[in-house]
């Protein structure tokens, strides 16, 4: 390999070129962080030079030494000026000026996990004859390219890219136009440092063949095959020490982007429970002593209306520490008559959405599902057992009702899969510029389009699914149309303005759901209705604890009421405030609340649900020593119950092999969709 440096007048316009790039991108970042500079300084040294390889006679292979080079180069560069774009402003970082002690301050090796699948890319190019310096040039386009998309999608989401977000392109799409993209930081922070690279790489030339081409193509294959084979086994290695984050910028502050990205890929590939077998879940349920062909039966059941409302919790449960003596909420509390309050867990903070709307529609827990996954856009591809199905079964007409863009989580590919034969998205709604609170369509103009489809649909017996908008997050604005009540003045986190809103926003949906409420107590039919949160809102000011429990951030409020007598066993069973379930249960006190004898499926749900009360995808609790255990932990007591919990959702899920429960299930949904 011979080096040399020439000075004519293409070079000294390409080094002028280098040099303002190496002095703009230094000046730009190295505010930030003080390292960059190594690399824009590297950079333009390599491109001051021409490293050719010529070395002829034996000596020729010594021109390996450019695949050795140049691949280590291009990883390392790639996987700095990735993190780069994606950690610029957050932050979590404002307390290192190294982006490299950012990376790597709480486990020193990660570098290595990381290059070995951009090593693979490189080889790979090079499996293709790619050049060398061309490989080198292509290899990070990729990876700067999610780095970007990540930046992007944090800034205006709050949290980071994820494999499932390639699967919810269509909900991304419909707000994109909504929010202002910040072109200049990926110009500054990426772009800049890629044009100087390509500079440099640029100067490695003179590549000799020093084997035929079946030999070279045969090497870079299994340099590719084996670096991705390296990045693979370490890539399940370090998924078996650390947890996949799928929150704020969690995922680049612990795992690094490329491999929090690689491991919510792994949520793709669900696993089967160990020891799992058709054949053995069909012996657990028949030992259960539930007939599979009980359909279930709704002769005397009143009509169902679930509404899931956004961001919804009990706030009074943590005002009073922000100095608010004020209940947004009176008339949710005020509730006694035929009504049942109480908690539930839900699996989701602060986002997510559908995993509650699955979990509640299901049955299923997403405890059992890879973390970060979102069903909805994963795994519903076809027709799935719902809640909706089985009141079908027994004669209601179903309805989902969601006051947003259509192509939001997939719920048109969605809703018709779990059983509703109808559905509404804001094309679909009446409303004006004045039944706009902020942005969204209020929770009373929502109840008013329901109260609609009540009066077109009497006399049929009916289920609404009801999912609002009015209390979506985005409280640092405020708005013309929607005034703030000052429930407090100044709060510990600098959130005044953000709790305001929100708490501003729930007290319009106590208003909101009086009125529907009133509109039903005056119907002549019967209506069972259940009111639950989604998620709580994401906010510092409220006390935000991610451990499994009754006093966690996970934990939302929930009622049933009906506008006639209700069971009076149902009711003392709710006695106590503190009871709490989880979202995944909550169909069946819906069910006994609106006296429909439930079918198989939720008879055998059921009866877990009396050894496991509630379960999230944090943890669950246990009735056999009174306490809370991370799903990591399980209590032997509850080992079994929950494996078998577990192995009937994968059936239903995943397995092409149906299982009696599964069946009975599919003949469910054939009954109806034959019916018509």
């Amino acid at each position: 390999m011979s080096v040399k440096v020439s000075f004519g007048k293409l070079d000294l316009i390409r080094i002028a070129i280098a040099l303002a790039l190496a002095v703009a991108g230094s000046v730009a970042a190295a505010g930030k962080f003080w390292d960059c500079v190594i690399w824009y300084v590297l950079l333009f040294v390599i491109s001051i030079f021409t490293f050719e390889f010529k070395v002829e006679g034996k000596a020729r292979f010594i021109q390996i030494a450019g695949d050795i080079i140049l691949p280590v180069i291009t990883a390392f560069f790639t996987v700095y000026f990735m993190q780069m774009i994606n950690l610029i402003g957050h932050t979590k970082v404002i307390e290192f000026n190294s982006l490299y002690m950012v990376m790597y301050h709480s486990e020193k090796t990660r570098w290595l996990y990381e290059i070995t699948i951009i090593i693979a890319v490189y080889f790979f190019l090079r499996f293709i004859c790619v050049k060398r310096r061309f490989a080198a040039v292509i290899t990070p386009v990729l990876f700067l390219l999610i780095g970007i998309v990540n930046f992007f999608i944090y800034s205006e989401r709050g949290h980071e890219f994820l494999f499932t977000d390639i699967l919810s392109v269509g909900t991304a799409m419909n707000v994109v136009s909504n929010y202002h993209l910040d072109l200049k930081k990926p110009l500054l922070y990426v772009i800049i440092p890629f044009a100087l690279y390509c500079i440099a790489m640029l100067r490695f030339k003179g590549e000799k063949k020093i084997l035929p081409i079946p030999a070279r193509v045969a090497v870079f294959a299994a340099l590719s095959c084996a670096f991705s084979g390296i990045f693979l086994v370490t890539l399940k290695r370090w998924n078996s020490v650390y947890s996949l984050q799928a929150w704020e910028d969690k995922g680049s502050a612990y795992n690094g982007l490329l491999l929090n990205i690689s491991m919510s890929a792994l949520t793709m590939f669900p696993e089967a429970p160990e020891g799992y077998s058709v054949d053995a879940l069909n012996s657990e349920v028949t030992g259960l002593g539930v007939d599979l062909n009980d359909k279930g039966n709704a002769d005397e059941a009143s009509n169902i209306i679930v509404i899931m409302n956004e961001s919804y919790m009990q706030a009074r449960d943590y005002t009073f520490m922000l100095g608010c003596y004020e209940d947004p909420t009176p008339y949710w509390n005020s509730l006694t008559e035929n009504t049942v309050h109480g908690y539930a867990l839900s699996s989701v903070y602060g986002g997510n959405t559908p995993n509650s709307e699955f979990e509640f529609l299901t049955g299923i827990s997403t405890a059992f599902l890879p973390t970060g996954t979102i069903p909805y856009s994963n795994y519903i591809n076809g027709d799935t057992y719902s809640f909706a199905w089985a009141l079908r079964d027994m004669g209601y007409t179903t309805c989902a009702m969601h006051p947003y863009l259509s192509s939001g989580w997939n719920r048109p590919k969605v809703y018709p899969c779990i059983g509703f034969e109808d559905y509404m998205f804001l094309d679909d709604f009446e409303y004006t510029d004045k039944d706009l609170y902020r942005e969204y369509v209020s929770d009373k103009c929502a109840y008013q389009n329901l109260i609609n489809r009540l009066e077109k649909s009497k006399g049929q017996k009916t289920f609404n699914f009801l999912v609002t908008m009015q209390n979506h997050g985005g409280y640092t604005m405020e708005y013309d149309n929607f005034p703030l009540h000052n429930y407090v003045s100044n709060v510990f986190s600098g959130e005044t303005l953000q709790v305001n809103t929100y708490l501003t926003a729930l007290s319009k949906s106590d208003e909101a759901l009086e009125y529907l409420l009133d509109y039903l107590k005056g119907c002549d039919e019967k209506y069972t209705v259940l009111v639950f949160g989604d998620h709580q809102p994401k906010m510092i000011a409220f006390n935000n604890n991610f451990a499994p429990g009754r006093n966690s951030s996970y934990i939302v409020p929930y009622i049933i009421w009906t506008n006639y007598d209700m069971d009076p066993e149902l009711l003392a069973a709710h006695e106590e405030w503190d009871d709490v379930t989880s979202l995944n249960y909550l169909s069946l006190d819906v069910m006994r609340a609106a006296n429909v004898k439930m079918p198989a499926y939720y008879q055998v749900i059921d009866k877990i649900r009396a050894d496991v009360p509630c379960i999230n995808a944090i943890g669950y609790y246990s009735k056999n020593d009174g306490k809370y255990h991370y799903l990591n932990d399980i209590n032997p007591a509850e080992s079994k119950v929950l494996t078998f919990y577990h192995e009937i959702q994968y059936n239903l899920l995943f397995d092409k092999k149906d299982s009696a429960f599964k069946t009975s299930a599919k003949d469910t949904i054939n009954k109806v969709k034959e019916a018509g």
